[in-house]
């Protein structure tokens, strides 16, 4: 369930319905307070409260009622910690949770304060303590900002409005964005051209290791399907349709930084069920080349024993093939980051590239697919093209031309 309405009843009390993500229709809440009243009190100051049910919204507007405001007051942040950690945090994928419980050792400057009392100046106040010599030595020395457990705090802090205080405001500034960083990054650019992409693959060929070479089928697959790392190696032989020349991604693996914790298959996608694309020539090629090499027709593509790869294998393999090639990047994103860009620079079509992706909102496809200099020297020579044509007809554009 996601988005909210208020549905009016008349006298000030409203209905609370949330759109079902199936069926796309407004609905009842499952959990939490179903009715809502909006009062003026004596002071002129306006108030919302919500109220489980009907007749608790009714007594609260006609005055029979007044809210007990000290048992949500006294809640102590270590308190509303728990409740986020046991309510919220189990229904989040298991890496994530690991990520966010890991997080929660950064709190402790909160300890015995009350939630009520959390302002901007004690955010002030936390963001000079984690940024202190002394706290700092206890860290990576890599950090360069508290960006993730930033995200984690105002989590928390979000539970407790929705859940005990609506009228509590987050503490949070636009200057606390800035605020966060330890140490400015060098950025690392992220646009694989096709170029760097076969120097990249040639050197991941001549890696010669104990995976009889899988490990460059998986790069080369998740290049050719514009996928994500945990997609490309989720792979099965039963996704692909070699007559109609199409594949179906429609899991992934889910890998957890736990030290207990081994990779498993997950069904779905991370924005969606599934996609269904075109099986370029490139991906079809080493697909066939990898399923002569392997000896195998069904099951996972890419595996150990029949278990799933682990990321720090595929990880390793990639960046030292990127540093071997002098490439200026690491990591496994950036095939995807390269592979829609240049879909992008083919295309110049946002929303196909959104499809390739996976991707419910073209606006996130936006940050893959960036605009190269090159393509805005080509525009230019285009539009000079075009207007040399026009001159020299007089002002009269051919028709077989096309800018």
């Amino acid at each position: 369930m996601s988005k909210r309405k208020y549905k009016c009843l008349g006298n000030g009390i409203f209905k609370v319905e949330v759109r079902d993500k199936k069926d796309r229709k407004w609905v009842e809440p499952q959990r939490g307070k179903k009715f809502s009243v909006r009062k003026t009190l004596p002071n002129g100051k306006r108030v919302q409260h919500h109220f489980a049910s009907f007749d608790e919204a009714k007594k609260f507007k006609d005055g029979h009622i007044t809210l007990d405001r000290q048992p949500k007051d006294n809640i102590l942040f270590e308190q509303l910690q728990n409740e986020w950690s046991l309510n919220l945090v189990p229904h989040l994928g298991v890496s994530t949770q690991v990520r966010y419980k890991s997080y929660l050792k950064h709190f402790e400057f909160f300890k015995g304060m009350r939630v009520c009392e959390i302002t901007s100046s004690i955010i002030d106040s936390y963001l000079r303590h984690i940024k202190t010599k002394e706290y700092l030595a206890s860290q990576n020395s890599t950090r360069q900002s508290y960006r993730h457990e930033f995200s984690v705090l105002r989590s928390i802090l979000r539970y407790y409005i929705s859940r005990f205080n609506r009228e509590y405001d987050l503490p949070f500034l636009p200057e606390h964005s800035r605020m966060h960083k330890v140490k400015e990054g060098r950025a690392r650019p992220k646009d694989l051209t096709l170029e760097e992409f076969y120097s990249f693959i040639a050197t991941l060929k001549n890696d010669v290791s104990s995976d009889n070479g899988q490990i460059f089928y998986l790069a080369c697959l998740q290049y050719g399907l514009c996928a994500r790392v945990q997609e490309a190696a989720a792979l099965s032989f039963e996704d692909f349709d070699l007559d109609a020349k199409v594949v179906t991604i429609r899991q992934k693996i889910i890998w957890s930084r736990g030290k207990d914790h081994k990779p498993f298959l997950q069904s779905g996608l991370k924005a969606s069920e599934c996609k269904k694309i075109p099986l370029s020539e490139f991906a079809r090629k080493h697909l066939l080349e990898w399923i002569m090499k392997s000896g195998r027709r069904t099951g996972l593509l890419f595996n150990i024993n029949d278990k799933p790869l682990s990321y720090r294998q595929i990880e390793y393999r990639y960046t030292r093939a990127l540093k071997k090639a002098n490439l200026p990047f690491a990591g496994t994103h950036i095939l995807r980051h390269g592979s829609l860009t240049e879909l992008y620079s083919v295309t110049g079509d946002i929303k196909v590239v959104s499809k390739f992706a996976g991707h419910s909102n073209a606006k996130v496809t936006e940050v893959y697919a960036k605009v190269r200099e090159s393509h805005m020297a080509e525009a230019t020579l285009r539009l000079d093209e075009k207007m040399r044509s026009v001159g020299a007809n007089g002002g009269k554009a051919e028709s077989n031309l096309v800018f």
